[in-house]
């Protein structure tokens, strides 16, 4: 676990943070799906409500997370444990599932898109946004499993908000600069060139991360 007790332990548990977030936000998925075709349907005013919309979604995880470790930290110290292995379990499957995937998310994404529905105001677009995240029950456990190796007992109040906020911002800042860029056909091209490989990158930093906080735990 990242100690939060120095500067130094806080900022890298910050950048840990901010790192596997925007690594998670960047790996093809339903958010994607959504941010790319409302733009590409509606325009890039559209997307950026759809970001705006996930980053909300994000902001009420990011509460319920902390929220409920705090509550468990208090309450049930031993089911606190239950919950960090659980999480560094779960980093590690969700890891492995966009390593070794023999399905290119991007042609996934592709498929799913032709049955998405087209928001016909800003409010609905950002409404659809906040749905995609809210209704995706992986990103709750994955909030919970990312918050659970960085947080402890000591860790102040603020340091949390931080932690929550940090996450807000990338949502709004990865999905915001897709919904920017996007209409570039140019653009377009690339990131569904690499978009496999940024899968992988994920995948490989979430097995990499698991696995490092269930070999701390082991010692």
């Amino acid at each position: 676990m990242v100690s939060n007790t120095l500067p130094d332990g806080l900022f890298l548990a910050w950048a840990a943070i901010f790192g596997i977030g925007m690594l998670g936000a960047m790996s093809p998925g339903p958010n994607l799906i959504i941010t790319m075709r409302t733009t590409l349907t509606r325009g890039r005013a559209h997307g950026f409500a759809v970001a705006t919309g996930l980053a909300c979604g994000n902001a009420v995880h990011a509460t319920f997370g902390l929220v409920g470790i705090t509550v468990l930290i208090a309450s049930t110290p031993w089911a606190y444990d239950v919950l960090r292995w659980a999480g560094a379990a779960f980093l590690i499957w969700i890891g492995a599932k966009a390593l070794f995937s023999r399905q290119s998310p991007i042609v996934a994404a592709g498929m799913a898109a032709g049955t998405a529905v087209e928001p016909r105001s800003y409010r609905a677009s950002m409404m659809a946004g906040l749905a995609t995240n809210l209704l995706n029950p992986k990103v709750s456990i994955f909030f919970l499993a990312l918050f659970t190796q960085i947080i402890d007992p000591a860790t102040p109040e603020p340091v949390k908000i931080l932690y929550g906020a940090t996450m807000v911002a990338v949502e709004l800042l990865w999905f915001g600069s897709v919904a920017c860029f996007i209409g570039s056909p140019g653009i377009r091209r690339r990131l569904l060139r690499v978009g496999p490989w940024i899968d992988r990158l994920t995948g490989g930093a979430l097995m990499a991360l698991g696995l490092r906080l269930a070999l701390l735990r082991s010692v």
